[in-house]
């Protein structure tokens, strides 16, 4: 028999006493104490038995039962101090494991402040993809969807995913999965259970978090052409940012007897509050870009907004200090130059979209009003008013953003939406006067308006097919919208007796340009008929019917159909082919033949408008070379 050296044994820990009696191996220490051998491993029987050994030879046990007792030699079983030291080892590493845990339930924001994670539960975790595949997404959200809505601080983001905010995690997930290299059962699993978690998280959360997590599931709704399931997200977003505060700058809350309630502590670098900032002008463009496609009134009031225009993206990932000028279309001179130089592609199209909104607007609820030549006056004066207004935005710009020609750091995005943003305003502007629907019927057609649609259609499909030659990644809904806008425009100028091969041409471009938005969004999965395909269609069907009333129903999976889809926007259906007459509307509505003197004071209202300074407003200066 081979006999073990005796270990030398520390005192348990206070508190293990009661554990190591009601164990074998504290048992057996006990029993050394009472004098029992200790020395050496247990004989064969008593092992199996799981019996007390006197290791003697032959040991007390096997003697009365008048058994074989056998000592295996160079036993690898270990010892009772081998086996508590292994016990106390699992206890530790399950103390540090679950310590890990609760770290990573509190993660630094990148602002210099802890944070709860906003999960509801651990167990939730278990809709994420594997750490690889998760990390993929990521690094595929930030090519593919962060250039439209840049309201991650992309440095910190990348550089501690495995702390980042688990519901900002789950969207994330939601709009990349179908670039993912995972079957489609897989890519439906993933996309279904983060959208779910991410919806009832939003509802049950009310932080930067969840607003975050919205604004990117609602990008992603809205480009899927899934209208009435897109605009509740949306509206969620902008009366959440309103409780929260963000429609103002923190420099402008003022101490006053009576404050509203704030929800947010205040920001603890200029990189948070540039952070805060860019998701109130996130939910801003979608509540725009959804009042301007379905027609209903905007959700934030632009009268009482007081916050800077986002800095230029570069310096915002470089947590550079600068800021940039308050957001005042009508003021578009207030700031310093250096307020100017610290804006971005991403301002001018914040200020772009507000622009194509107060246009639509005025188009939806001032149009229908025009019954006799005062009201016509009226409308007209409103008209050059706007038509101001796009003229001296388009001036204000910098040199540097006037042209499309690529940086350093490739082609902006959201500078080449900003433009076709502004060349859109300029089409649903002169698109009455060009082709002047029954209610205002008496103004007749204005051909230098006729030759303006014209040439900023072109320009359009001219621009957004040089865009996506030079620019992989999916393509924003907003963008797909106006070049459906140019395509109807160049339609309704052919059905008008244009049937040029520059117009037929470029139609083909804008289609062309449409199916291969909708093929990048529709990426590695087995949705095709999101929102550009949907326009791509309407387009297609309205030349084949050579008519402009072609309808496009929305289809929800409850079975709801009906024509409030993105598809089918209450402004691109105000694009009428009614052919210009010579009467007038009475104010009962009733027609009344024109006059001399009303034909005389139509043209000098016509002589307000100044032939170079419409020219001017679509002059876009677009070297992509």
């Amino acid at each position: 028999m081979r006999a073990g050296r005796r270990r030398r044994r520390s005192p348990p820990p206070p508190g293990l006493s009661a554990y190591l009696e009601t164990t074998q191996f504290g048992g057996a220490m006990a029993d050394s104490e009472n004098g029992v051998d200790d020395k050496g491993p247990a004989c064969i029987n008593c092992r199996r038995r799981k019996r007390k050994c006197s290791r003697g030879s032959p040991c007390q046990r096997c003697a009365d039962l008048s058994v074989p007792c056998i000592y295996e030699e160079n036993s690898i079983k270990s010892s009772a101090g081998h086996d508590l030291d292994r016990r106390m080892d699992q206890l530790e590493n399950r103390i540090i494991n679950r310590l890990e845990r609760l770290e990573a339930e509190v993660f630094d924001d990148g602002y210099g402040r802890k944070r709860r994670r906003v999960t509801p539960e651990s167990s939730r975790d278990d809709f994420l993809p594997p750490p690889d595949i998760l990390k993929q997404a990521v690094e595929v959200y930030f090519d593919q969807v962060h250039p439209w809505i840049p309201i991650l601080h992309m440095p910190t983001f990348r550089a501690a995913i495995s702390f980042a905010p688990s519901i900002v995690l789950h969207a994330i997930v939601a709009v990349t999965v179908k670039f993912l290299d995972l079957d489609l059962d897989e890519q439906a699993y993933y996309y279904s259970e983060c959208r779910k978690l991410v919806l009832l998280s939003c509802m049950d959360r009310f932080s930067i978090e969840s607003l975050q997590a919205s604004i990117i599931l609602a990008f992603e709704t809205i480009g899927c052409g899934t209208g009435p399931r897109s605009w509740s997200i949306v509206s969620s977003i902008t009366r959440i940012a309103d409780q929260l505060g963000l429609g103002c700058e923190e420099e402008d809350v003022e101490d006053k007897p009576f404050n509203r309630i704030s929800f947010l502590p205040p920001s603890t670098s200029s990189a948070e509050q540039e952070g805060r900032r860019r998701i109130f002008w996130a939910g801003f463009l979608m509540d725009r870009f959804c009042s301007v496609a379905t027609g209903w009134n905007t959700s934030m009031s632009s009268s009482d907004i007081r916050r800077r225009l986002p800095m230029e993206g570069a310096n915002y990932a470089q947590n550079d200090n600068r800021k940039s000028r308050y957001f005042n279309i009508s003021e578009t001179e207030i700031g310093s130059a250096n307020d100017d130089d610290a804006m971005g592609g991403y301002s001018y199209l914040i200020e772009a979209t507000e622009c194509l909104s107060r246009v639509v607007t005025f188009l939806l609820h001032e149009t229908h009003t025009v019954v006799n030549v005062d009201d016509l006056k009226v409308w007209i004066n409103k008209v050059l008013k706007l038509n101001s207004m796009l003229v001296e935005w388009k001036a204000s710009l910098p040199q540097k953003w006037k042209s499309l020609r690529p940086t350093e750091r490739g082609l902006d995005e959201n500078l080449a939406l900003a433009h076709v943003t502004h060349d859109t305003s300029v089409l649903l502007l002169h698109h009455n006067l060009a082709y002047p629907p029954p209610e205002l019927v008496l103004l007749g057609k204005w051909k230098q308006s006729e030759q303006i649609c014209l040439s900023t259609a072109i320009e359009i499909a001219t621009i957004t097919n040089q865009f996506l030659s030079r620019v992989s990644i999916v393509v924003s809904p907003q963008f797909s919208f106006c070049a459906f806008i140019a395509g109807r425009t160049l339609l309704t100028n052919q059905l008008q007796g244009n049937t040029s091969r520059q117009v037929d041409s470029n139609f083909a471009l804008i289609v062309g340009c449409l199916r291969e938005m909708a093929h990048r969004w529709m990426a590695k999965g087995k949705e095709k008929n999101n929102l550009a395909a949907k326009f791509a269609d309407r387009l297609e069907a309205a030349k084949n019917s050579q008519t402009l009333s072609v309808g496009v129903f929305f289809e929800d999976e409850d079975s709801y159909s009906g024509n409030l889809s993105l598809s089918s926007p209450p402004v691109a259906d105000m694009i009428s082919t009614q052919p210009s007459t010579t009467t007038t509307m009475g104010k009962t509505g009733s027609m009344a033949p024109v006059t001399e003197d009303l034909t005389d004071e139509l043209g000098n209202i016509k002589d307000l408008f100044n032939i170079n300074e419409l020219d001017y407003i679509f002059s876009w200066n677009y070297d992509f070379e």
